[in-house]
């Protein structure tokens, strides 16, 4: 809520919602106009690092795939006439006009999950023209298949299916994968989906709708850690407290309103062009620092906890650990690039790292003092755990969760502290790590 004093969310929602909500006609003057407008807007840095492909964003819409997509609109989502007796809350403009949407699914190593993610793309309840875009970045598994039998399938049942593209990512990197997707869509609205999230039915136009009434350029729901197996759901409860999945707004506030990130994200899709997209010299935090460049630039960043989206987590120690040394790493990237977006948050974790560091210095010098932070962590985090009864109410799942809270906060600060990167380009394994998040 810092920044909502910088932003007439109220009163710039008709000007914002202009984008998204208009006559077919001026419609098309808005996509053929696409480029000219987005050039007028310049994402600076004093930087050296390359900067997204813009111009690959500026192409990204077209008027034959506007007409494409809302041709096939026209007999509502599953072959059915659209509902004609105004008992559904659509998100449309006064002449009836929904907006185009472009669902955008970076894909890798995610030949299990995709499925159950497109399902739930396909039964969305928008009524609006709608496409699938799912980016797929070299793999060990079948996620190349699944995705291209998937959009084999919607093509041969476009009146069941939404239309499905699947583009190749050769960078492998989500934020590539992702600006690849938003190049080929034909959309004003993108929504971002990861594969190992869950949409609610309602999910796209709910969030279509509170786009259109806030006037926001990023709008995201809630997320809801959902384990699928014993350690799965124990690092998902962990996820879901504070002391261990952190303050984020998206994940326990209950209020709606602008705030600094959010989960996924449904975005204006001329906003998206203005600030050049993701950054694709991130593997990860490119989420947060989007949305930075957005607020920067005068954008509202909204939640809507309303918006309720199931996110699996890891599901081994390893990859929990090797995900939040990410984490860590590039926060610290991220901060040091703008440096007015880091917040007292994101020193916690690195503090109980050199805390606890000191602390072995000392107790190696035989000096009782060195136990006093060990000490006070190992409570807290116990306390912390013992408020996760009702999800764990095993006690050897409540001390597992207290390992959680430990690998979770000690990898972060690790990584935080010594992350390296050179000359803004990644390291080999940072690609052979990153998965969607």
């Amino acid at each position: 809520m810092e920044r909502a004093d910088r932003h007439d969310v109220v009163g710039g929602a008709q000007a914002r919602a202009a984008a998204v909500r208009r006559p077919a006609r001026a419609r098309d003057r808005w996509v053929r106009e696409a480029p000219r407008r987005a050039a007028r807007h310049h994402w600076t840095s004093a930087d050296p690092r390359p900067l997204p492909d813009r111009s690959r964003l500026q192409a990204r819409s077209r008027p034959a795939v506007r007409r494409q997509l809302v041709a096939g609109a026209r007999l509502g989502d599953h072959g059915e006439e659209p509902r004609r007796d105004g008992s559904s809350q659509r998100p449309v403009s006064s002449n009836g006009d929904l907006a185009v949407v472009s669902v955008v699914i970076p894909a890798r190593n995610c030949a299990a999950e995709l499925p159950a993610c497109l399902d739930a793309v396909s039964a969305q309840t928008y009524q609006g023209p709608m496409e699938v875009i799912v980016a797929t970045a070299p793999s060990t598994d079948d996620t190349e298949a699944v995705a291209q039998r998937r959009a084999r399938t919607a093509d041969s049942n476009a009146r069941s299916e939404r239309p499905i593209r699947v583009v190749s990512n050769p960078a492998g990197t989500t934020s590539s994968g992702l600006n690849l997707a938003v190049s080929a869509a034909g959309g004003e609205i993108i929504v971002r989906v990861d594969a190992q999230a869950r949409l609610p039915a309602d999910y796209v136009e709910r969030a279509v709708a509170t786009l259109q009434r806030t006037g926001a350029a990023n709008v995201g729901g809630a997320q809801r850690p959902v384990g699928q197996g014993d350690l799965s759901r124990v690092i998902a409860a962990a996820l879901s407290s504070p002391f261990g999945g952190g303050p984020a707004a998206f994940r326990h506030r209950s209020d709606e309103g602008p705030v600094d990130t959010v989960y996924l994200g449904v975005f204006d899709a001329a906003a998206l062009a203005s600030v050049g997209g993701f950054d694709e010299s991130l593997v990860r935090n490119q989420d947060y620092e989007l949305n930075w460049r957005l607020r920067e630039q005068g954008h509202v960043v909204w939640l809507d906890p309303s918006l309720v989206v199931e996110y699996q987590p890891r599901s081994t120690w390893a990859a929990l650990a090797r995900q939040y040394f990410e984490y860590g790493a590039w926060k610290r990237v991220v901060v040091s690039r703008h440096p007015r977006s880091m917040r007292l948050r994101h020193l916690a974790a690195p503090a109980l790292v050199v805390g606890l560091a000191v602390s072995a210095f000392e107790l190696a010098r035989g000096r009782r003092r060195g136990g006093i932070v060990p000490a006070v962590y190992l409570a807290s985090c116990t306390v912390a755990a013992a408020r996760l009864r009702q999800r764990l109410p095993s006690a050897g799942g409540r001390l597992r969760a207290v390992w959680a809270f430990a690998v979770m906060h000690l990898s972060w600060g690790t990584g935080f502290l010594i992350g390296r990167r050179r000359n803004g380009r990644m390291r080999p394994t940072d690609q052979a790590t990153d998965r969607e998040m």
